[in-house]
Protein backbone atom coordinates (compact mmCIF):
# COMPACT_ATOMS: atom_id res chain seq x y z
CA UNK A 1 0.00 0.00 0.00
CA UNK A 2 1.15 3.62 -0.96
CA UNK A 3 0.57 6.10 1.89
CA UNK A 4 1.47 9.01 3.87
CA UNK A 5 4.43 6.33 5.21
CA UNK A 6 6.04 5.85 1.76
CA UNK A 7 7.18 9.37 2.40
CA UNK A 8 9.36 9.12 5.74
CA UNK A 9 12.45 7.59 3.81
CA UNK A 10 15.08 7.88 6.95
CA UNK A 11 18.27 6.86 5.21
CA UNK A 12 17.22 5.01 2.74
CA UNK A 13 18.03 5.19 -0.94
CA UNK A 14 15.57 6.03 -3.61
CA UNK A 15 15.80 4.71 -6.67
CA UNK A 16 13.97 6.13 -9.71
CA UNK A 17 11.95 2.59 -10.74
CA UNK A 18 8.39 4.21 -10.34
CA UNK A 19 6.78 7.40 -10.18
CA UNK A 20 5.71 7.18 -6.21
CA UNK A 21 8.05 10.31 -5.46
CA UNK A 22 7.73 12.13 -8.20
CA UNK A 23 5.53 14.99 -8.08
CA UNK A 24 6.19 16.46 -11.19
CA UNK A 25 9.19 16.33 -14.11
CA UNK A 26 9.76 17.64 -17.46
CA UNK A 27 12.01 17.24 -20.11
CA UNK A 28 13.19 13.84 -18.35
CA UNK A 29 12.68 10.00 -19.68
CA UNK A 30 13.04 7.24 -17.57
CA UNK A 31 15.73 4.70 -18.81
CA UNK A 32 15.99 1.16 -17.69
CA UNK A 33 19.71 -0.92 -17.62
CA UNK A 34 20.21 -4.04 -18.10
CA UNK A 35 23.50 -5.63 -16.42
CA UNK A 36 26.16 -6.44 -19.08
CA UNK A 37 28.56 -9.57 -19.63
CA UNK A 38 31.47 -9.80 -18.64
CA UNK A 39 33.38 -10.80 -21.32
CA UNK A 40 32.31 -13.51 -23.50
CA UNK A 41 32.96 -16.70 -21.87
CA UNK A 42 32.11 -17.78 -18.35
CA UNK A 43 33.08 -18.26 -15.33
CA UNK A 44 32.42 -21.44 -14.69
CA UNK A 45 32.08 -24.28 -16.49
CA UNK A 46 33.00 -27.93 -17.13
CA UNK A 47 36.71 -28.61 -16.98
CA UNK A 48 37.16 -31.52 -14.46
CA UNK A 49 37.22 -35.16 -14.81
CA UNK A 50 34.09 -35.78 -12.54
CA UNK A 51 32.45 -33.24 -13.82
CA UNK A 52 29.88 -34.36 -16.23
CA UNK A 53 26.44 -32.56 -16.85
CA UNK A 54 26.62 -29.23 -14.83
CA UNK A 55 23.47 -27.94 -14.31
CA UNK A 56 23.11 -24.04 -13.85
CA UNK A 57 19.70 -23.38 -13.84
CA UNK A 58 16.39 -22.50 -11.66
CA UNK A 59 17.15 -23.50 -9.01
CA UNK A 60 20.42 -25.84 -9.40
CA UNK A 61 23.12 -23.39 -8.67
CA UNK A 62 23.80 -20.23 -6.06
CA UNK A 63 26.51 -17.19 -5.40
CA UNK A 64 26.89 -16.18 -2.04
CA UNK A 65 29.05 -13.50 -0.69
CA UNK A 66 30.31 -14.86 2.82
CA UNK A 67 30.50 -11.72 5.01
CA UNK A 68 33.08 -14.07 7.49
CA UNK A 69 36.00 -14.90 5.07
CA UNK A 70 35.14 -12.21 2.40
CA UNK A 71 34.66 -14.83 -0.19
CA UNK A 72 32.10 -15.23 -3.22
CA UNK A 73 31.15 -19.37 -2.82
CA UNK A 74 29.23 -21.05 -5.35
CA UNK A 75 27.57 -24.13 -4.68
CA UNK A 76 26.23 -26.12 -8.39
CA UNK A 77 24.87 -28.98 -9.30
CA UNK A 78 26.26 -32.19 -11.56
CA UNK A 79 23.28 -33.95 -12.94
CA UNK A 80 25.65 -37.01 -14.30
CA UNK A 81 24.77 -39.24 -15.65
CA UNK A 82 22.25 -38.47 -18.85
CA UNK A 83 20.77 -41.30 -21.01
CA UNK A 84 18.00 -39.28 -22.34
CA UNK A 85 15.34 -41.51 -21.55
CA UNK A 86 14.41 -40.33 -18.02
CA UNK A 87 15.39 -36.85 -15.98
CA UNK A 88 18.34 -37.65 -14.31
CA UNK A 89 18.51 -38.72 -10.29
CA UNK A 90 21.91 -39.39 -9.28
CA UNK A 91 22.67 -36.18 -9.09
CA UNK A 92 25.67 -34.67 -6.60
CA UNK A 93 26.56 -30.98 -5.21
CA UNK A 94 29.99 -28.92 -5.95
CA UNK A 95 31.44 -26.12 -4.66
CA UNK A 96 33.72 -23.40 -5.67
CA UNK A 97 34.91 -20.37 -4.89
CA UNK A 98 36.43 -16.46 -5.60
CA UNK A 99 38.28 -13.53 -4.10
CA UNK A 100 37.43 -11.11 -7.40
CA UNK A 101 34.28 -12.43 -8.39
CA UNK A 102 35.70 -13.22 -11.54
CA UNK A 103 38.37 -16.13 -11.23
CA UNK A 104 37.16 -19.44 -9.46
CA UNK A 105 38.93 -22.07 -8.22
CA UNK A 106 37.14 -25.28 -7.40
CA UNK A 107 39.11 -26.62 -4.27
CA UNK A 108 39.46 -30.13 -2.52
CA UNK A 109 37.14 -30.19 -0.11
CA UNK A 110 38.65 -33.71 1.61
CA UNK A 111 34.86 -34.90 1.25
CA UNK A 112 34.29 -36.83 -1.97
CA UNK A 113 36.93 -38.86 -3.99
CA UNK A 114 36.07 -39.95 -7.49
CA UNK A 115 38.99 -42.70 -9.29
CA UNK A 116 41.23 -41.88 -6.45
CA UNK A 117 41.13 -38.62 -7.21
CA UNK A 118 40.07 -35.63 -4.76
CA UNK A 119 37.31 -33.60 -5.87
CA UNK A 120 35.07 -30.43 -5.01
CA UNK A 121 32.00 -32.69 -4.55
CA UNK A 122 30.49 -31.69 -1.20
CA UNK A 123 27.02 -34.00 -1.01
CA UNK A 124 24.94 -36.33 -2.97
CA UNK A 125 25.16 -39.87 -5.17
CA UNK A 126 28.53 -42.04 -4.95
CA UNK A 127 28.56 -45.17 -6.89
CA UNK A 128 29.60 -48.13 -4.67
CA UNK A 129 29.45 -45.67 -1.61
CA UNK A 130 27.00 -46.76 1.47
CA UNK A 131 25.23 -43.81 3.53
CA UNK A 132 27.96 -42.62 5.72
CA UNK A 133 28.11 -39.62 8.29
CA UNK A 134 30.15 -37.29 5.64
CA UNK A 135 27.60 -37.77 2.64
CA UNK A 136 24.27 -39.04 4.54
CA UNK A 137 22.77 -39.11 0.28
CA UNK A 138 25.84 -41.49 -1.08
CA UNK A 139 22.66 -43.69 -2.46
CA UNK A 140 20.58 -40.88 -3.88
CA UNK A 141 20.67 -37.68 -5.76
CA UNK A 142 20.48 -33.93 -4.29
CA UNK A 143 18.81 -31.76 -6.46
CA UNK A 144 17.58 -28.14 -6.56
CA UNK A 145 19.74 -26.97 -3.65
CA UNK A 146 18.51 -23.53 -1.92
CA UNK A 147 21.53 -22.19 0.89
CA UNK A 148 21.11 -19.38 2.63
CA UNK A 149 23.75 -18.05 5.33
CA UNK A 150 21.85 -18.18 8.58
CA UNK A 151 23.52 -14.45 10.57
CA UNK A 152 21.54 -16.22 13.85
CA UNK A 153 22.31 -19.56 13.85
CA UNK A 154 20.98 -21.02 16.96
CA UNK A 155 24.30 -23.23 16.85
CA UNK A 156 28.02 -22.98 15.14
CA UNK A 157 27.25 -26.26 12.39
CA UNK A 158 24.03 -24.15 11.45
CA UNK A 159 25.58 -21.24 9.90
CA UNK A 160 24.53 -22.30 6.39
CA UNK A 161 21.33 -24.21 6.19
CA UNK A 162 19.78 -25.64 2.69
CA UNK A 163 16.57 -26.90 1.36
CA UNK A 164 16.45 -29.23 -1.55
CA UNK A 165 14.80 -32.87 -2.63
CA UNK A 166 16.73 -36.43 -2.05
CA UNK A 167 16.04 -38.28 -5.36
CA UNK A 168 15.47 -41.67 -6.11
CA UNK A 169 14.25 -44.43 -8.86
CA UNK A 170 12.55 -46.80 -7.25
CA UNK A 171 10.60 -49.44 -9.62
CA UNK A 172 11.44 -47.20 -12.25
CA UNK A 173 9.49 -44.05 -11.04
CA UNK A 174 11.50 -40.75 -10.36
CA UNK A 175 10.71 -40.07 -6.55
CA UNK A 176 11.63 -36.48 -5.01
CA UNK A 177 11.24 -35.99 -1.37
CA UNK A 178 12.28 -32.14 0.19
CA UNK A 179 14.43 -32.19 2.78
CA UNK A 180 16.71 -30.18 4.79
CA UNK A 181 20.60 -30.28 5.89
CA UNK A 182 23.29 -27.83 7.63
CA UNK A 183 26.50 -26.66 8.04
CA UNK A 184 29.24 -24.82 9.31
CA UNK A 185 31.63 -24.09 6.64
CA UNK A 186 29.00 -24.76 3.64
CA UNK A 187 31.10 -28.00 2.51
CA UNK A 188 30.33 -30.68 5.09
CA UNK A 189 26.86 -31.05 4.97
CA UNK A 190 24.30 -33.00 8.24
CA UNK A 191 21.05 -33.83 7.60
CA UNK A 192 17.99 -32.65 9.93
CA UNK A 193 16.44 -35.60 11.93
CA UNK A 194 13.50 -34.22 10.85
CA UNK A 195 11.52 -33.51 7.30
CA UNK A 196 10.28 -29.57 7.04
CA UNK A 197 6.39 -29.11 7.74
CA UNK A 198 5.41 -26.42 4.87
CA UNK A 199 1.54 -25.77 5.03
CA UNK A 200 -0.74 -28.02 3.98
CA UNK A 201 1.80 -29.49 0.99
CA UNK A 202 2.01 -32.44 2.96
CA UNK A 203 6.10 -31.35 3.36
CA UNK A 204 6.82 -31.69 -0.31
CA UNK A 205 7.75 -28.76 -2.68
CA UNK A 206 8.46 -28.96 -6.70
CA UNK A 207 12.13 -28.69 -7.44
CA UNK A 208 12.96 -24.81 -7.27
CA UNK A 209 13.90 -23.18 -4.16
CA UNK A 210 15.57 -19.87 -4.63
CA UNK A 211 16.13 -18.71 -0.54
CA UNK A 212 16.80 -15.34 1.20
CA UNK A 213 16.33 -14.15 4.33
CA UNK A 214 14.53 -11.56 6.12
CA UNK A 215 16.83 -9.49 8.31
CA UNK A 216 13.53 -7.28 9.28
CA UNK A 217 11.52 -10.01 10.04
CA UNK A 218 14.20 -12.43 10.59
CA UNK A 219 13.07 -14.97 8.79
CA UNK A 220 13.66 -17.19 5.92
CA UNK A 221 11.78 -16.67 2.61
CA UNK A 222 11.56 -19.28 -0.15
CA UNK A 223 10.51 -18.82 -3.53
CA UNK A 224 9.49 -22.37 -4.90
CA UNK A 225 6.99 -24.40 -6.66
CA UNK A 226 3.97 -26.30 -4.98
CA UNK A 227 4.11 -30.17 -6.27
CA UNK A 228 0.29 -29.79 -6.40
CA UNK A 229 0.94 -27.37 -9.87
CA UNK A 230 -0.33 -29.49 -12.56
CA UNK A 231 -2.45 -30.70 -10.80
CA UNK A 232 -5.62 -29.02 -12.17
CA UNK A 233 -9.11 -30.72 -13.13
CA UNK A 234 -9.08 -30.14 -17.29
CA UNK A 235 -12.43 -30.74 -18.79
CA UNK A 236 -13.25 -33.91 -20.42
CA UNK A 237 -11.71 -34.71 -23.51
CA UNK A 238 -9.37 -32.17 -23.11
CA UNK A 239 -6.67 -32.58 -26.14
CA UNK A 240 -3.00 -32.57 -24.91
CA UNK A 241 0.04 -33.28 -26.82
CA UNK A 242 2.74 -33.03 -24.90
CA UNK A 243 4.53 -34.61 -21.90
CA UNK A 244 5.75 -31.69 -20.42
CA UNK A 245 3.00 -29.12 -20.03
CA UNK A 246 -0.66 -29.08 -20.20
CA UNK A 247 -2.71 -26.88 -22.31
CA UNK A 248 -3.65 -23.12 -21.33
CA UNK A 249 -7.24 -22.27 -20.94
CA UNK A 250 -6.87 -18.27 -20.27
CA UNK A 251 -9.41 -16.70 -18.21
CA UNK A 252 -9.15 -19.74 -16.46
CA UNK A 253 -7.57 -19.47 -12.94
CA UNK A 254 -8.67 -23.14 -11.60
CA UNK A 255 -7.20 -24.35 -14.67
CA UNK A 256 -3.92 -22.67 -14.33
CA UNK A 257 -1.62 -26.04 -14.90
CA UNK A 258 1.15 -23.80 -16.03
CA UNK A 259 4.95 -23.40 -13.56
CA UNK A 260 4.49 -20.32 -11.07
CA UNK A 261 5.73 -18.64 -7.62
CA UNK A 262 4.76 -19.45 -4.82
CA UNK A 263 6.66 -18.38 -1.74
CA UNK A 264 7.10 -20.09 2.14
CA UNK A 265 8.65 -18.44 5.50
CA UNK A 266 10.00 -19.74 8.63
CA UNK A 267 11.54 -18.64 10.99
CA UNK A 268 13.41 -21.90 12.31
CA UNK A 269 13.91 -23.49 8.74
CA UNK A 270 11.55 -26.33 9.88
CA UNK A 271 7.88 -24.68 10.23
CA UNK A 272 7.31 -22.67 7.14
CA UNK A 273 4.30 -21.32 6.26
CA UNK A 274 1.11 -21.80 4.04
CA UNK A 275 1.99 -20.90 0.78
CA UNK A 276 1.24 -17.95 -1.14
CA UNK A 277 1.33 -17.18 -4.71
CA UNK A 278 3.42 -14.44 -5.60
CA UNK A 279 4.22 -14.52 -9.59
CA UNK A 280 2.28 -16.43 -12.01
CA UNK A 281 1.66 -15.78 -16.20
CA UNK A 282 -1.54 -13.82 -16.75
CA UNK A 283 -3.80 -13.59 -19.92
CA UNK A 284 -5.05 -11.01 -22.12
CA UNK A 285 -8.88 -11.74 -20.79
CA UNK A 286 -11.03 -8.91 -20.91
CA UNK A 287 -9.63 -5.73 -21.51
CA UNK A 288 -6.31 -6.64 -19.95
CA UNK A 289 -2.90 -6.52 -21.65
CA UNK A 290 -1.27 -9.61 -21.19
CA UNK A 291 3.07 -9.77 -20.47
CA UNK A 292 2.87 -12.97 -20.72
CA UNK A 293 2.52 -15.21 -24.30
CA UNK A 294 0.62 -18.12 -24.21
CA UNK A 295 3.36 -20.61 -23.88
CA UNK A 296 5.20 -18.39 -20.81
CA UNK A 297 5.61 -20.21 -17.49
CA UNK A 298 7.24 -18.16 -14.48
CA UNK A 299 9.83 -20.94 -13.74
CA UNK A 300 11.75 -19.48 -10.19
CA UNK A 301 12.57 -16.39 -8.70
CA UNK A 302 14.92 -14.38 -6.75
CA UNK A 303 14.62 -11.80 -4.35
CA UNK A 304 16.69 -8.86 -3.18
CA UNK A 305 16.67 -5.35 -1.31
CA UNK A 306 17.46 -1.89 -1.96
CA UNK A 307 16.33 0.01 0.84
CA UNK A 308 12.88 -0.69 1.41
CA UNK A 309 12.27 -1.26 -2.32
CA UNK A 310 12.37 -5.23 -3.54
CA UNK A 311 13.28 -6.37 -6.11
CA UNK A 312 13.58 -9.63 -8.24
CA UNK A 313 14.91 -11.76 -10.94
CA UNK A 314 12.15 -13.62 -12.43
CA UNK A 315 12.96 -16.50 -15.05
CA UNK A 316 10.72 -16.62 -17.90
CA UNK A 317 10.24 -19.79 -20.02
CA UNK A 318 9.06 -20.01 -23.26
CA UNK A 319 7.55 -23.48 -23.92
CA UNK A 320 7.64 -23.59 -28.17
CA UNK A 321 10.90 -21.90 -28.16
CA UNK A 322 12.26 -24.37 -24.79
CA UNK A 323 14.15 -21.38 -24.14
CA UNK A 324 14.47 -18.84 -20.70
CA UNK A 325 15.17 -15.14 -19.88
CA UNK A 326 15.03 -13.45 -16.87
CA UNK A 327 12.65 -10.44 -16.00
CA UNK A 328 12.75 -7.86 -13.64
CA UNK A 329 10.40 -7.35 -10.68
CA UNK A 330 9.82 -4.42 -8.09
CA UNK A 331 7.74 -4.12 -5.41
CA UNK A 332 7.20 -1.80 -2.51
CA UNK A 333 5.33 -4.08 -0.08
CA UNK A 334 7.42 -7.19 -0.86
CA UNK A 335 4.19 -9.05 -1.90
CA UNK A 336 2.79 -7.18 -4.90
CA UNK A 337 5.17 -7.22 -7.71
CA UNK A 338 5.40 -4.87 -11.05
CA UNK A 339 7.50 -6.26 -14.22
CA UNK A 340 10.07 -3.51 -15.16
CA UNK A 341 9.83 -2.06 -18.19
CA UNK A 342 6.73 -3.67 -19.17
CA UNK A 343 8.05 -7.05 -19.07
CA UNK A 344 10.92 -6.81 -21.27
CA UNK A 345 14.12 -9.29 -20.72
CA UNK A 346 16.68 -7.69 -17.96
CA UNK A 347 18.67 -10.62 -19.27
CA UNK A 348 18.30 -12.82 -22.48
CA UNK A 349 19.58 -15.98 -24.20
CA UNK A 350 22.57 -14.35 -26.88
CA UNK A 351 20.79 -17.02 -29.55
CA UNK A 352 23.26 -19.33 -32.02
CA UNK A 353 26.89 -19.17 -31.44
CA UNK A 354 27.04 -18.49 -28.25
CA UNK A 355 27.51 -20.51 -24.75
CA UNK A 356 24.35 -18.85 -23.36
CA UNK A 357 22.38 -19.31 -26.49
CA UNK A 358 19.07 -20.62 -25.56
CA UNK A 359 18.55 -20.33 -22.13
CA UNK A 360 19.96 -17.59 -18.60
CA UNK A 361 18.98 -17.85 -15.21
CA UNK A 362 19.62 -15.59 -12.51
CA UNK A 363 19.11 -17.57 -8.98
CA UNK A 364 21.11 -15.76 -6.78
CA UNK A 365 21.22 -12.20 -5.33
CA UNK A 366 23.55 -9.84 -6.84
CA UNK A 367 26.92 -9.27 -4.99
CA UNK A 368 28.14 -5.98 -4.16
CA UNK A 369 31.79 -5.58 -5.98
CA UNK A 370 33.02 -1.82 -5.21
CA UNK A 371 30.27 0.12 -7.30
CA UNK A 372 29.26 -2.43 -9.54
CA UNK A 373 26.41 -5.22 -9.06
CA UNK A 374 27.48 -8.81 -10.09
CA UNK A 375 24.87 -10.50 -10.86
CA UNK A 376 25.57 -14.50 -11.57
CA UNK A 377 23.71 -16.04 -14.73
CA UNK A 378 23.52 -19.72 -15.73
CA UNK A 379 23.50 -20.08 -19.20
CA UNK A 380 23.05 -22.89 -21.81
CA UNK A 381 23.44 -23.63 -25.41
CA UNK A 382 21.12 -26.74 -24.48
CA UNK A 383 17.55 -26.40 -24.96
CA UNK A 384 15.21 -26.91 -21.69
CA UNK A 385 13.71 -30.63 -22.23
CA UNK A 386 14.34 -32.15 -25.23
CA UNK A 387 17.17 -33.86 -23.90
CA UNK A 388 15.39 -35.97 -21.12
CA UNK A 389 12.03 -37.40 -20.51
CA UNK A 390 9.66 -39.55 -22.60
CA UNK A 391 10.50 -39.93 -26.58
CA UNK A 392 8.17 -37.40 -28.12
CA UNK A 393 9.80 -37.52 -31.48
CA UNK A 394 11.59 -34.68 -31.51
CA UNK A 395 14.12 -34.39 -33.83
CA UNK A 396 16.55 -31.82 -32.72
CA UNK A 397 21.02 -32.65 -31.85
CA UNK A 398 19.53 -32.19 -27.83
CA UNK A 399 16.92 -34.84 -28.83
CA UNK A 400 19.49 -37.16 -30.49
CA UNK A 401 22.19 -36.85 -28.36
CA UNK A 402 21.41 -35.94 -25.48
CA UNK A 403 24.73 -36.52 -23.33
CA UNK A 404 26.30 -34.61 -25.18
CA UNK A 405 23.65 -31.57 -25.15
CA UNK A 406 24.64 -31.64 -21.27
CA UNK A 407 28.10 -32.20 -21.31
CA UNK A 408 28.95 -29.02 -22.63
CA UNK A 409 25.65 -27.28 -22.61
CA UNK A 410 25.33 -25.53 -19.22
CA UNK A 411 27.84 -23.11 -17.24
CA UNK A 412 27.78 -19.71 -15.29
CA UNK A 413 28.27 -16.36 -16.52
CA UNK A 414 28.99 -12.85 -14.85
CA UNK A 415 26.84 -9.61 -16.13
CA UNK A 416 27.89 -6.48 -14.08
CA UNK A 417 25.42 -3.82 -13.42
CA UNK A 418 26.26 0.25 -12.04
CA UNK A 419 24.75 -0.13 -7.78
CA UNK A 420 21.56 1.11 -7.55
CA UNK A 421 21.35 1.62 -11.71
CA UNK A 422 18.31 -0.39 -12.52
CA UNK A 423 16.63 2.77 -13.85
CA UNK A 424 17.43 6.44 -14.73
CA UNK A 425 15.78 9.84 -15.37
CA UNK A 426 17.81 10.81 -18.61
CA UNK A 427 17.53 14.51 -19.55
CA UNK A 428 19.07 15.56 -23.19
CA UNK A 429 21.57 18.19 -24.03
CA UNK A 430 19.16 19.88 -26.42
CA UNK A 431 16.80 20.97 -23.69
CA UNK A 432 17.08 21.05 -19.93
CA UNK A 433 14.53 18.69 -17.94
CA UNK A 434 13.36 19.14 -13.88
CA UNK A 435 12.02 16.35 -11.47
CA UNK A 436 10.60 17.55 -8.41
CA UNK A 437 10.06 15.18 -5.70
CA UNK A 438 6.86 14.82 -3.38
CA UNK A 439 7.79 16.25 0.28
CA UNK A 440 9.41 13.97 2.12
CA UNK A 441 11.02 13.47 6.01
CA UNK A 442 14.39 12.26 6.61
CA UNK A 443 16.40 11.84 9.54
CA UNK A 444 19.89 12.82 7.44
CA UNK A 445 20.57 16.48 6.23
CA UNK A 446 23.16 15.58 3.33
CA UNK A 447 22.36 14.84 0.00
CA UNK A 448 24.46 12.28 -2.17
CA UNK A 449 23.05 11.23 -5.86
CA UNK A 450 23.73 8.82 -7.79
CA UNK A 451 24.34 10.36 -11.67
CA UNK A 452 26.35 10.23 -14.70
CA UNK A 453 26.76 13.33 -16.74
CA UNK A 454 27.95 12.78 -20.85
CA UNK A 455 29.66 15.33 -22.01
CA UNK A 456 28.65 18.95 -21.28
CA UNK A 457 25.77 17.78 -18.81
CA UNK A 458 24.96 18.90 -15.24
CA UNK A 459 23.04 18.28 -12.66
CA UNK A 460 21.81 20.89 -9.85
CA UNK A 461 20.09 20.53 -6.90
CA UNK A 462 17.36 22.79 -4.99
CA UNK A 463 16.20 22.23 -1.18
CA UNK A 464 12.58 23.43 -0.42
CA UNK A 465 10.14 22.79 2.50
CA UNK A 466 6.43 21.69 1.99
CA UNK A 467 5.46 24.55 1.04
CA UNK A 468 8.09 24.84 -1.99
CA UNK A 469 9.97 27.57 -0.26
CA UNK A 470 13.33 27.46 -1.47
CA UNK A 471 15.77 26.89 1.78
CA UNK A 472 18.31 29.42 2.79
CA UNK A 473 21.05 29.32 0.77
CA UNK A 474 19.77 26.27 -0.61
CA UNK A 475 18.68 26.98 -4.45
CA UNK A 476 19.52 25.51 -7.65
CA UNK A 477 21.25 28.57 -8.42
CA UNK A 478 23.88 28.34 -5.80
CA UNK A 479 24.39 24.40 -6.20
CA UNK A 480 27.80 23.49 -7.40
CA UNK A 481 26.92 21.73 -10.79
CA UNK A 482 27.53 18.24 -10.77
CA UNK A 483 29.54 17.04 -13.54
CA UNK A 484 31.15 13.93 -13.49
CA UNK A 485 30.37 9.92 -12.90
CA UNK A 486 29.44 8.62 -9.40
CA UNK A 487 27.26 6.35 -7.34
CA UNK A 488 27.61 8.24 -4.09
CA UNK A 489 28.12 11.88 -4.84
CA UNK A 490 27.76 14.60 -2.59
CA UNK A 491 26.07 17.60 -3.22
CA UNK A 492 27.10 20.83 -2.17
CA UNK A 493 25.87 24.91 -2.18
CA UNK A 494 28.52 27.00 -1.54
CA UNK A 495 30.59 24.63 -0.09
CA UNK A 496 28.37 23.63 2.56
CA UNK A 497 26.46 19.97 2.56
CA UNK A 498 24.18 20.37 5.10
CA UNK A 499 20.39 20.26 3.96
CA UNK A 500 18.71 22.13 7.00
CA UNK A 501 17.62 20.41 10.29
CA UNK A 502 16.94 17.13 9.86
CA UNK A 503 13.50 15.23 10.09
CA UNK A 504 11.57 17.94 8.22
CA UNK A 505 9.58 18.00 5.42
CA UNK A 506 11.03 18.79 2.23
CA UNK A 507 10.99 18.51 -1.48
CA UNK A 508 14.29 18.36 -4.29
CA UNK A 509 14.12 20.01 -7.22
CA UNK A 510 17.04 18.50 -9.62
CA UNK A 511 17.56 20.29 -12.73
CA UNK A 512 19.33 18.01 -15.00
CA UNK A 513 20.67 18.53 -18.51
CA UNK A 514 22.37 15.66 -20.57
CA UNK A 515 22.32 13.49 -17.32
CA UNK A 516 21.02 10.63 -15.90
CA UNK A 517 20.12 10.35 -12.25
CA UNK A 518 19.43 7.03 -10.92
CA UNK A 519 18.70 7.53 -7.43
CA UNK A 520 19.29 9.91 -4.12
CA UNK A 521 19.98 9.43 -0.59
CA UNK A 522 19.91 11.19 2.67
CA UNK A 523 22.01 10.65 5.34
CA UNK A 524 23.63 11.83 8.47
CA UNK A 525 26.97 13.41 8.33
CA UNK A 526 29.71 11.87 10.44
CA UNK A 527 29.36 13.57 13.65
CA UNK A 528 25.46 12.23 14.22
CA UNK A 529 24.98 9.53 16.48
CA UNK A 530 24.86 6.77 13.40
CA UNK A 531 28.67 7.56 12.97
CA UNK A 532 29.33 6.95 9.64
CA UNK A 533 26.32 6.89 7.75
CA UNK A 534 27.36 8.45 4.44
CA UNK A 535 28.21 4.79 2.89
CA UNK A 536 26.01 3.41 0.67
CA UNK A 537 26.32 -0.44 1.33
CA UNK A 538 22.49 -0.74 0.91
CA UNK A 539 22.05 -4.00 -0.58
CA UNK A 540 20.20 -6.44 2.07
CA UNK A 541 22.08 -9.67 1.50
CA UNK A 542 23.06 -12.44 3.99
Amino acid sequence: MIDSTCFHIDEDPQLFVDDVLIEAAQGLTRRWHKPQRHGNEPVIRRDRPWEQSLYFTYSNYIVIRDPADGLIKCWYEDMNEVDGKQHPWKTTLLYAESEDGVTFRKPDTGIRTRDGQMTNIVMGYQKGVEPNERNPWAAMGVHSNGIVIDPYPPTPGERFRTIFSESILEKGVLKHKTTCAHSADGLTWKRYPWYPEIGSTGGNLNDVSCLHYDHDARMFVQNTRDHRMYDVAFPPNTLSVSHWFGPVHPGRPDLLGRRRVIQTRSHDFRHWTEPVLVSAPDDASGSAVSLDNLDVAHYGMQQFRVGRMHFATLGIFRYVADGMEVRLLYSRDGNTFVAADRGTAFLAPRGPGHWDAEMVSITSQPVEIGDEWFFYHGGAKAHHDWWCGPDEGIDHPDARDPGAAMRDGYALGLARLRKNGLASLDGSHERPGYVLTKPFKSKGNRLTINARCRPGGSIRVAVMDAGRKVMPGRGHELSEPFTGDATAHTVTWGGESEMGEPGKWRQLLFMIRNAELFSFQSSQPQNFARGDATSDAVLFLP
